[in-house]
């Protein structure tokens, strides 16, 4: 098992938008966390149960409300919560006004945030959660 305070936290981020997973991925990567980047809902369940498997779960899935193909955000969440009811979601997107956006917590997300996003207020909002 790998130690998270000489490899930093891993995070699994979510998003259709193959441009948008490559900044995310270096940006991240950059502020030291460990990155995995996947386009949809099924990519996130199969990388997440392997992360467990392996013994290196990951601390934080951020996931893109709607993507244009497969499982989005919330169906995503549920599947993970019956996965690990302890999931740590933070769930983003452009549609700000979206019930979902607005109450994040009764869908079981940690926290939101609103795209277009700084890498910056990402990196604010992992810390947060994962102090």
């Amino acid at each position: 098992m790998r130690n998270d305070a000489t490899c930093g936290p891993r995070v699994l981020f979510m998003d259709d938008d193959e441009g948008i997973r490559d900044v995310v991925r270096v940006f991240l990567s950059g502020l030291g966390y460990r990155v995995e980047v996947v386009a949809d809902g099924g990519s996130v369940i199969e990388s997440y149960r392997k992360a467990i498997e392996e013994g290196d779960p990951f601390r934080v899935v951020i996931l893109d409300l709607t993507v244009s193909a497969g499982k989005g955000g919330i169906e995503t969440l549920r599947e993970l919560k019956s996965i690990d009811p302890e999931v740590k979601a933070v769930i983003t997107t452009g549609f700000t006004d979206d019930p979902v956006f607005s109450g994040f917590g009764a869908q079981g997300f940690v926290a939101a945030i609103p795209k277009p996003f700084h890498v910056r207020q990402l990196d604010e909002t992992l810390r947060g959660i994962l102090s």
